[in-house]
Protein backbone atom coordinates (compact mmCIF):
# COMPACT_ATOMS: atom_id res chain seq x y z
CA UNK A 1 0.00 0.00 0.00
CA UNK A 2 2.97 2.52 0.80
CA UNK A 3 4.21 1.67 -2.61
CA UNK A 4 0.83 2.74 -4.39
CA UNK A 5 0.46 5.95 -1.91
CA UNK A 6 4.16 7.25 -3.29
CA UNK A 7 3.06 6.13 -7.07
CA UNK A 8 0.09 8.40 -7.00
CA UNK A 9 1.64 11.09 -4.47
CA UNK A 10 4.74 11.76 -6.65
CA UNK A 11 2.69 11.16 -10.12
CA UNK A 12 0.79 14.28 -8.67
CA UNK A 13 3.79 16.05 -7.72
CA UNK A 14 5.79 15.40 -11.26
CA UNK A 15 2.51 16.59 -12.82
CA UNK A 16 2.75 19.49 -10.99
CA UNK A 17 6.01 20.73 -11.55
CA UNK A 18 5.94 19.73 -15.42
CA UNK A 19 2.54 22.27 -15.61
CA UNK A 20 4.22 24.66 -14.13
CA UNK A 21 7.72 23.73 -15.90
CA UNK A 22 6.13 23.61 -19.44
CA UNK A 23 4.63 27.28 -19.22
CA UNK A 24 8.44 28.69 -17.74
CA UNK A 25 10.26 26.71 -20.38
CA UNK A 26 8.38 28.71 -23.32
CA UNK A 27 8.24 31.87 -21.65
CA UNK A 28 12.22 31.15 -21.54
CA UNK A 29 12.89 30.83 -24.91
CA UNK A 30 10.23 33.79 -26.31
CA UNK A 31 12.31 35.58 -24.09
CA UNK A 32 15.83 34.79 -25.48
CA UNK A 33 14.33 35.34 -28.96
CA UNK A 34 12.84 38.46 -28.08
CA UNK A 35 16.05 39.60 -26.27
CA UNK A 36 18.00 38.50 -29.62
CA UNK A 37 15.37 40.68 -32.08
CA UNK A 38 15.93 43.94 -30.23
CA UNK A 39 19.23 43.97 -30.32
CA UNK A 40 19.35 42.92 -34.14
CA UNK A 41 16.62 45.28 -34.39
CA UNK A 42 18.96 47.67 -33.34
CA UNK A 43 21.88 46.97 -35.66
CA UNK A 44 19.47 47.00 -38.20
CA UNK A 45 18.28 50.45 -37.77
CA UNK A 46 21.57 51.95 -37.13
CA UNK A 47 22.71 50.48 -40.49
CA UNK A 48 19.30 51.98 -42.25
CA UNK A 49 20.96 55.09 -40.77
CA UNK A 50 24.43 54.54 -42.09
CA UNK A 51 22.80 53.65 -45.87
CA UNK A 52 20.91 56.52 -46.32
CA UNK A 53 23.80 58.66 -47.85
CA UNK A 54 25.20 55.40 -49.33
CA UNK A 55 22.26 55.47 -51.73
CA UNK A 56 22.41 58.78 -52.10
CA UNK A 57 25.96 59.08 -53.67
CA UNK A 58 26.35 55.30 -54.22
CA UNK A 59 29.81 55.50 -52.19
CA UNK A 60 29.66 52.19 -50.54
CA UNK A 61 33.08 51.47 -49.45
CA UNK A 62 32.72 52.82 -45.92
CA UNK A 63 29.00 50.70 -45.58
CA UNK A 64 31.12 47.85 -46.70
CA UNK A 65 33.88 48.18 -44.45
CA UNK A 66 31.10 48.33 -41.52
CA UNK A 67 29.93 45.18 -42.78
CA UNK A 68 32.29 43.13 -42.73
CA UNK A 69 33.27 44.23 -39.21
CA UNK A 70 30.16 43.75 -37.95
CA UNK A 71 29.72 39.90 -39.28
CA UNK A 72 33.78 38.91 -38.00
CA UNK A 73 32.80 40.64 -34.89
CA UNK A 74 28.91 38.45 -34.33
CA UNK A 75 28.83 36.18 -37.40
CA UNK A 76 25.91 37.86 -38.69
CA UNK A 77 25.74 39.26 -42.33
CA UNK A 78 24.51 42.65 -43.21
CA UNK A 79 23.09 43.96 -46.43
CA UNK A 80 21.52 47.24 -48.31
CA UNK A 81 19.85 47.21 -51.13
CA UNK A 82 18.44 50.45 -53.16
CA UNK A 83 14.86 51.27 -54.20
CA UNK A 84 14.63 48.82 -57.53
CA UNK A 85 16.01 45.57 -54.65
CA UNK A 86 19.74 45.64 -56.58
CA UNK A 87 22.44 44.64 -53.50
CA UNK A 88 24.39 48.34 -53.26
CA UNK A 89 26.62 46.47 -50.29
CA UNK A 90 26.64 43.45 -48.28
CA UNK A 91 28.49 41.13 -45.77
CA UNK A 92 27.56 38.21 -48.10
CA UNK A 93 29.85 37.83 -51.50
CA UNK A 94 26.66 35.81 -53.61
CA UNK A 95 23.58 37.78 -51.66
CA UNK A 96 20.34 36.24 -53.11
CA UNK A 97 17.53 38.16 -51.95
CA UNK A 98 15.03 35.84 -53.18
CA UNK A 99 14.99 32.84 -50.55
CA UNK A 100 11.29 33.52 -49.18
CA UNK A 101 12.49 35.02 -45.29
CA UNK A 102 14.78 37.44 -47.27
CA UNK A 103 12.44 38.35 -49.97
CA UNK A 104 9.30 38.75 -47.07
CA UNK A 105 11.19 41.20 -45.64
CA UNK A 106 12.91 42.87 -47.82
CA UNK A 107 9.50 43.38 -49.81
CA UNK A 108 7.82 45.00 -46.32
CA UNK A 109 11.16 47.57 -45.86
CA UNK A 110 10.67 49.12 -49.71
CA UNK A 111 6.88 49.01 -48.87
CA UNK A 112 7.89 51.41 -45.97
CA UNK A 113 6.73 48.36 -43.16
CA UNK A 114 8.52 46.68 -40.60
CA UNK A 115 7.91 42.84 -39.52
CA UNK A 116 7.62 42.08 -36.29
CA UNK A 117 8.29 39.78 -34.37
CA UNK A 118 6.01 36.90 -35.22
CA UNK A 119 7.43 33.22 -33.96
CA UNK A 120 9.89 31.71 -31.32
CA UNK A 121 13.16 30.66 -31.97
CA UNK A 122 13.02 26.68 -30.53
CA UNK A 123 16.29 24.61 -30.52
CA UNK A 124 15.25 22.22 -32.99
CA UNK A 125 14.75 25.07 -35.62
CA UNK A 126 17.74 26.77 -37.91
CA UNK A 127 16.11 28.70 -39.65
CA UNK A 128 18.29 32.41 -39.34
CA UNK A 129 16.24 35.75 -37.77
CA UNK A 130 15.74 37.67 -40.95
CA UNK A 131 14.70 41.62 -39.87
CA UNK A 132 14.88 44.43 -42.29
CA UNK A 133 14.47 48.36 -42.09
CA UNK A 134 13.17 50.80 -44.64
CA UNK A 135 15.60 53.40 -45.62
CA UNK A 136 14.68 56.96 -46.81
CA UNK A 137 15.07 60.79 -46.60
CA UNK A 138 12.22 62.74 -46.17
CA UNK A 139 9.43 60.34 -46.34
CA UNK A 140 10.74 58.70 -49.45
CA UNK A 141 11.97 54.95 -49.49
CA UNK A 142 15.26 54.96 -50.97
CA UNK A 143 16.05 51.20 -49.91
CA UNK A 144 16.37 48.82 -47.01
CA UNK A 145 18.83 47.68 -44.82
CA UNK A 146 18.65 43.82 -43.50
CA UNK A 147 20.57 41.31 -41.15
CA UNK A 148 20.68 37.31 -41.62
CA UNK A 149 21.39 36.04 -37.90
CA UNK A 150 22.13 32.45 -37.62
CA UNK A 151 20.77 30.64 -34.15
CA UNK A 152 23.01 28.72 -32.97
CA UNK A 153 23.59 31.03 -30.30
CA UNK A 154 20.31 31.75 -29.22
CA UNK A 155 19.34 28.27 -29.35
CA UNK A 156 22.15 26.93 -27.78
CA UNK A 157 21.19 29.81 -25.04
CA UNK A 158 17.82 28.24 -24.60
CA UNK A 159 18.58 24.70 -24.20
CA UNK A 160 21.00 25.81 -21.58
CA UNK A 161 17.77 27.72 -19.79
CA UNK A 162 16.14 24.53 -20.01
CA UNK A 163 18.76 22.22 -18.80
CA UNK A 164 18.71 24.69 -15.58
CA UNK A 165 15.00 24.26 -15.51
CA UNK A 166 15.26 20.87 -15.89
CA UNK A 167 17.81 20.28 -12.62
CA UNK A 168 15.35 22.89 -10.58
CA UNK A 169 12.20 20.49 -11.63
CA UNK A 170 14.27 17.33 -11.22
CA UNK A 171 15.50 18.86 -8.00
CA UNK A 172 12.21 19.54 -6.80
CA UNK A 173 11.03 15.83 -7.66
CA UNK A 174 13.42 14.22 -5.55
CA UNK A 175 12.96 16.56 -2.29
CA UNK A 176 9.32 15.15 -2.95
CA UNK A 177 10.19 11.97 -2.98
CA UNK A 178 12.42 12.24 -0.13
CA UNK A 179 9.29 14.02 1.91
CA UNK A 180 6.87 11.30 0.78
CA UNK A 181 8.91 8.36 2.42
CA UNK A 182 8.59 9.71 6.29
CA UNK A 183 5.32 11.20 5.46
CA UNK A 184 2.96 8.20 4.19
CA UNK A 185 5.09 5.72 6.83
CA UNK A 186 3.55 8.52 9.62
CA UNK A 187 -0.04 7.93 7.62
CA UNK A 188 0.08 4.36 7.27
CA UNK A 189 1.59 3.72 10.81
CA UNK A 190 -2.36 3.48 12.28
CA UNK A 191 -3.45 1.63 9.56
CA UNK A 192 -0.67 -0.73 10.04
CA UNK A 193 -0.92 -1.15 13.69
CA UNK A 194 -4.93 -1.64 12.88
CA UNK A 195 -3.69 -4.51 10.75
CA UNK A 196 -1.54 -5.87 13.18
CA UNK A 197 -4.09 -5.69 15.70
CA UNK A 198 -6.79 -7.39 13.63
CA UNK A 199 -4.56 -10.78 12.85
CA UNK A 200 -3.71 -10.93 17.04
CA UNK A 201 -7.51 -10.84 17.74
CA UNK A 202 -8.30 -13.40 14.83
CA UNK A 203 -5.12 -15.97 15.99
CA UNK A 204 -6.76 -15.44 19.76
CA UNK A 205 -4.99 -12.62 21.46
CA UNK A 206 -7.82 -10.70 22.57
CA UNK A 207 -5.43 -8.44 24.23
CA UNK A 208 -4.06 -7.04 21.30
CA UNK A 209 -5.19 -3.03 21.05
CA UNK A 210 -4.41 -0.30 18.82
CA UNK A 211 -1.64 2.18 19.97
CA UNK A 212 -3.73 5.13 18.22
CA UNK A 213 -1.36 7.76 19.07
CA UNK A 214 -0.06 8.97 15.91
CA UNK A 215 -1.17 9.17 12.16
CA UNK A 216 -3.74 11.60 10.78
CA UNK A 217 -6.88 12.20 12.75
CA UNK A 218 -9.46 10.38 10.73
CA UNK A 219 -7.17 7.32 11.54
CA UNK A 220 -6.51 7.92 15.19
CA UNK A 221 -10.10 7.77 15.48
CA UNK A 222 -10.38 4.32 13.57
CA UNK A 223 -7.91 2.97 15.75
CA UNK A 224 -9.97 3.83 19.01
CA UNK A 225 -13.03 2.57 17.36
CA UNK A 226 -11.54 -0.29 17.09
CA UNK A 227 -10.03 -0.41 20.25
CA UNK A 228 -13.31 -0.01 21.49
CA UNK A 229 -15.04 -2.84 19.58
CA UNK A 230 -12.50 -5.04 20.29
CA UNK A 231 -13.06 -4.43 24.30
CA UNK A 232 -16.59 -4.96 23.35
CA UNK A 233 -16.25 -8.08 21.84
CA UNK A 234 -13.62 -9.45 24.84
CA UNK A 235 -15.77 -9.11 27.65
CA UNK A 236 -18.83 -10.80 25.79
CA UNK A 237 -16.20 -13.56 25.34
CA UNK A 238 -15.30 -13.31 29.59
CA UNK A 239 -18.94 -12.95 30.09
CA UNK A 240 -19.67 -16.61 28.13
CA UNK A 241 -16.58 -18.36 29.17
CA UNK A 242 -17.38 -17.22 32.95
CA UNK A 243 -21.05 -18.56 31.75
CA UNK A 244 -20.04 -21.26 31.03
CA UNK A 245 -17.46 -21.74 33.81
CA UNK A 246 -20.50 -21.09 36.50
CA UNK A 247 -22.92 -23.64 34.55
CA UNK A 248 -20.61 -26.63 34.54
CA UNK A 249 -19.41 -26.46 37.75
CA UNK A 250 -23.17 -25.46 39.62
CA UNK A 251 -24.36 -28.55 37.48
CA UNK A 252 -21.85 -30.92 38.88
CA UNK A 253 -23.12 -31.27 42.34
CA UNK A 254 -27.18 -31.41 41.26
CA UNK A 255 -26.03 -34.40 38.74
CA UNK A 256 -23.35 -35.93 41.04
CA UNK A 257 -26.86 -35.63 43.81
CA UNK A 258 -28.63 -37.21 41.18
CA UNK A 259 -26.60 -40.24 40.22
CA UNK A 260 -26.37 -41.15 43.60
CA UNK A 261 -30.22 -41.43 44.39
CA UNK A 262 -30.71 -43.35 40.89
CA UNK A 263 -28.25 -45.69 42.49
CA UNK A 264 -29.59 -45.63 45.83
CA UNK A 265 -33.20 -46.64 43.59
CA UNK A 266 -31.14 -50.19 42.24
CA UNK A 267 -32.47 -52.07 45.16
CA UNK A 268 -36.35 -51.07 44.54
CA UNK A 269 -36.15 -51.39 40.71
CA UNK A 270 -38.34 -54.08 39.34
CA UNK A 271 -36.59 -57.24 37.66
CA UNK A 272 -37.37 -56.06 34.54
CA UNK A 273 -36.91 -52.53 34.73
CA UNK A 274 -32.57 -52.71 35.69
CA UNK A 275 -31.56 -52.46 31.95
CA UNK A 276 -33.74 -49.38 32.24
CA UNK A 277 -32.25 -48.35 35.26
CA UNK A 278 -28.67 -48.33 33.70
CA UNK A 279 -29.60 -46.50 30.99
CA UNK A 280 -30.36 -43.82 33.02
CA UNK A 281 -27.15 -44.18 35.04
CA UNK A 282 -25.42 -43.82 31.43
CA UNK A 283 -26.95 -40.66 30.42
CA UNK A 284 -26.39 -38.76 34.13
CA UNK A 285 -22.12 -39.61 33.44
CA UNK A 286 -23.00 -38.34 30.39
CA UNK A 287 -24.28 -35.24 30.95
CA UNK A 288 -21.51 -35.00 34.09
CA UNK A 289 -18.80 -35.84 31.66
CA UNK A 290 -20.03 -33.38 29.37
CA UNK A 291 -20.53 -30.75 32.15
CA UNK A 292 -16.81 -31.39 32.88
CA UNK A 293 -15.57 -30.77 29.42
CA UNK A 294 -17.31 -27.74 29.45
CA UNK A 295 -15.76 -26.56 32.27
CA UNK A 296 -12.24 -27.67 31.05
CA UNK A 297 -12.42 -25.44 27.69
CA UNK A 298 -13.63 -22.32 29.59
CA UNK A 299 -10.45 -22.44 31.97
CA UNK A 300 -8.62 -23.20 28.78
CA UNK A 301 -9.69 -19.99 27.14
CA UNK A 302 -9.34 -18.20 30.05
CA UNK A 303 -5.89 -18.70 30.65
CA UNK A 304 -5.39 -18.11 26.60
CA UNK A 305 -7.17 -15.35 27.19
CA UNK A 306 -5.11 -13.47 29.65
CA UNK A 307 -1.62 -15.11 28.07
CA UNK A 308 -2.60 -13.09 24.79
CA UNK A 309 -2.75 -16.41 22.87
CA UNK A 310 -0.70 -18.75 24.58
CA UNK A 311 2.39 -20.35 23.09
CA UNK A 312 3.43 -23.37 20.10
CA UNK A 313 2.62 -26.38 21.21
CA UNK A 314 2.64 -29.83 19.47
CA UNK A 315 -1.08 -31.23 19.46
CA UNK A 316 0.16 -34.66 18.16
CA UNK A 317 2.49 -35.14 21.14
CA UNK A 318 0.57 -34.41 23.76
CA UNK A 319 -2.45 -36.58 22.06
CA UNK A 320 0.05 -38.88 22.30
CA UNK A 321 0.97 -38.85 26.10
CA UNK A 322 -2.44 -38.27 27.05
CA UNK A 323 -3.18 -41.86 25.18
CA UNK A 324 -0.06 -43.21 26.76
CA UNK A 325 -1.35 -42.31 29.99
CA UNK A 326 -5.04 -43.16 29.49
CA UNK A 327 -3.92 -47.04 28.19
CA UNK A 328 -3.94 -48.84 31.17
CA UNK A 329 -7.65 -47.81 32.17
CA UNK A 330 -8.78 -48.16 28.61
CA UNK A 331 -7.44 -51.62 28.54
CA UNK A 332 -9.11 -52.76 32.12
CA UNK A 333 -12.47 -51.23 30.75
CA UNK A 334 -11.71 -53.00 27.55
CA UNK A 335 -11.61 -49.99 25.20
CA UNK A 336 -9.37 -49.48 22.43
CA UNK A 337 -7.70 -46.15 22.34
CA UNK A 338 -5.63 -44.74 19.76
CA UNK A 339 -4.29 -41.77 18.13
CA UNK A 340 -4.09 -41.34 14.36
CA UNK A 341 -3.10 -38.49 11.92
CA UNK A 342 -0.31 -36.43 11.43
CA UNK A 343 3.77 -37.02 13.39
CA UNK A 344 3.45 -33.45 14.34
CA UNK A 345 0.68 -30.53 14.29
CA UNK A 346 2.04 -27.60 15.46
CA UNK A 347 -0.50 -24.87 16.80
CA UNK A 348 -1.17 -22.29 18.94
CA UNK A 349 -2.57 -22.52 22.69
CA UNK A 350 -1.98 -22.40 26.54
CA UNK A 351 0.56 -25.14 27.90
CA UNK A 352 -2.10 -27.65 29.93
CA UNK A 353 -5.22 -26.69 28.39
CA UNK A 354 -5.48 -29.65 25.49
CA UNK A 355 -4.25 -31.94 28.51
CA UNK A 356 -7.11 -31.52 30.26
CA UNK A 357 -9.31 -31.19 27.15
CA UNK A 358 -8.55 -34.41 26.17
CA UNK A 359 -8.57 -36.08 29.72
CA UNK A 360 -12.35 -34.79 29.90
CA UNK A 361 -13.24 -36.17 26.29
CA UNK A 362 -10.98 -39.47 27.07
Amino acid sequence: MRKRLLIIYVSLVAATIAALAVPVAISEAARQTQSVYIDRQSDTARFASLAEPTLRTGQSVALQAEFDVYHSLYGTDAAVVNRAGDVVASSIVDFRTNEPDINLALSAALAGERLGLDRVVWPWQSHPLVIAEPVGSGGEITGAAITISPTDRLRASTLRGWGILLLIALAGLALAGFAAWPLTGWMLRPVSDLDAAAHAIAEGRLAARVQGDDGPPELRRLGLAFNAMADTIAGLLSKQRRFVFYASHQLRNPLTALRLRVENLADQIAPGASQEHARVLNDVDRLADICDGLLAVAQAESMSARTGGGEVIDAAEIADDRVEAWLPVAQKAGVHIERTGAVSAPSRGEPGALDQILDALI
